[in-house]
């Protein structure tokens, strides 16, 4: 039995293992390997992109319903697994993935604050849910933005962690603790980084001290972005 086959396309000999299977031919396989046939679906989208896009506008308007669907069941079957390789992903392109982050927030400030406000209006009860789960996290919050109401903190121009400059309104604070006596002791950090030491922390089961001690507070670096308190 034969184990090489030559391509019609390329010409060269490659193994069987190098071609996709097509039951209409006699030998059960493409007569194009699998490298020609990647290379021509690419020059194909490239020579008509405004085609497919408009094939895909024209399929998604009349199978959206059913398309959300399936990709709402495919999601719930798969919860895990989608966890499992968002997780890989952001790891392997952590800083890409900040830099758009930090991209999108910059000019799509008031959309995202509109979407938020229209999202708690909409689901009060999660936020209810939240505050009687974690009274403690709730209780740090509130003291937090009095304190920043009132000018007894002040945020820093740049996140602690990644040293970017950033927006005060896009600055989070970061609780190390949410003892009584430590509620006011924040880091403040972007979006990104926060949402990152998160993802991390829960990973190595730290989800409060542990993980950023190489961002401390207090540091003249922090005294000279404002970040200590009065």
């Amino acid at each position: 039995m034969t184990t090489i086959k030559t391509c019609s396309k390329c010409g060269e000999n490659k193994p069987l293992s190098k071609f996709s299977k097509q039951r209409t031919r006699t030998d059960g396989l493409h007569a194009h390997c699998k490298a020609c046939r990647i290379e021509y679906a690419r020059q194909y989208r490239i020579t008509h992109k405004e085609k497919i896009a408009a094939h895909h506008k024209q399929y998604y308007a009349a199978n959206h319903e059913a398309m959300l669907a399936k990709a709402s069941k495919d999601r719930h079957d798969h919860l895990d697994i989608i966890r499992l390789c968002d997780r890989r992903s952001y790891r392997k392109h952590a800083q890409e993935q900040r830099e758009k982050s930090r991209r999108y927030a910059r000019t799509h400030r008031e959309a995202r604050s509109a979407y938020s406000r229209t999202y708690q209006l909409a689901h009060p009860e999660q936020a209810q849910r939240y505050r009687e789960r974690h009274p403690e996290r709730t209780r740090a919050g509130c003291l937090l933005r009095s304190a920043l109401i009132h000018g007894r903190i002040h945020k820093p121009d740049r996140c602690s962690m990644c040293n970017t400059p950033t927006e005060a309104q896009d600055l989070h604070g970061h609780h190390d603790s949410y003892a009584p006596e430590d509620v006011l002791q924040v880091r403040f950090l972007c979006r990104t980084c926060h949402a990152d030491w998160h993802i991390k922390a829960k990973e190595a089961g730290e989800w409060l001290p542990g993980y950023i001690e190489n961002v401390p507070f207090g540091t003249e670096s922090e005294l000279k972005h404002g970040h200590i308190f009065e």
